[in-house]
């Protein structure tokens, strides 16, 4: 800014309030922090601007079952060249060419099996079933509410797998009916059951001149680490002489 001319800080302080507009000792550094101020909003205009078309894009995409970051792998993945600023803008002004967009990304990617369906209905099941009440609309009294709560039977969502428990072994006696009616074909089928604790299969015997495993005993090292012995061994360090005896035979016991 040295190389501004006096009309050229006067004219951009143009429209200042008082002596702002006409006193240089006060249009000078008014028009250099407003400068300064300019080039910083220069640059978050852009990543505002960036935001928001992510933000559109991300509530456009996620109808159709797929996360934001999914579909810009697939896009980027794809022969489709395409910004932001226009798909933002095809989210918000057209909604049929940016389903088309998807499928087509879809279709390329392989992205379509990963594809979530919504169900569209849950809302309007939801205000027959009297979870979901309209604007205005009355509160159902807390018993037909418990009531409904209770008699609904319990469905797993579409797409969830709930934890896999293994059932529990038949006894034995109950096995040999069931070998003897046919329905137990073989043992290969104990692999789907869990195995109770009693009925778990030995350890294997040892074999002739199988040499005996010898359990490594570690050392006590207790008493290193105690640290009342430290601060004993510390006072047998630093006392005189006649402490240093008793110590010596107290720590020796």
């Amino acid at each position: 800014m040295g190389h501004f001319s006096k009309a050229k800080f006067l004219k951009l302080a143009k429209g200042y309030y008082g002596r702002g507009k006409n006193c240089l000792s006060l249009v000078i550094p008014r028009v250099d922090r407003a400068l300064r101020f300019a080039y910083i909003e220069r640059r978050l205009k852009k990543r505002n601007m960036k935001s928001s078309w992510i933000i559109n894009i991300n509530a456009a995409v996620r109808e159709h079952g797929l996360p934001y970051s999914r579909f810009i792998y697939g896009l980027n993945h794809s022969n489709i060249e395409l910004d932001r600023k226009i798909l933002s803008n095809l989210a918000q002004n057209e909604p049929l060419s940016f389903k088309a967009i998807i499928d087509e990304v879809k279709i390329q990617t392989n992205l379509g099996l990963e594809a979530k369906s919504h169900n569209l209905e849950a809302f309007d099941n939801a205000m027959k079933e009297g979870v979901v009440l309209a604007p205005g609309q009355p509160l159902p009294p807390i018993e037909e509410v418990y009531k409904a709560a209770k008699g609904k039977e319990l469905q797993w969502r579409k797409g969830f797998e709930p934890k896999y428990n293994k059932p529990k072994l038949p006894s034995l006696e109950r096995i040999n009916e069931l070998r003897e009616v046919g329905l137990w074909e073989s043992d290969k089928e104990e692999e789907m059951y869990e195995i109770p604790p009693d009925r778990v299969k030995p350890e294997r015997e040892k074999m002739k001149g199988e040499p005996e495993r010898k359990e490594i005993k570690k050392p006590d090292l207790s008493h290193i680490y105690d640290p009342k012995v430290k601060v004993e061994k510390l006072k047998y360090m630093r006392g005189s002489s006649n402490q240093n005896r008793h110590l010596k035979d107290k720590l020796t016991e």
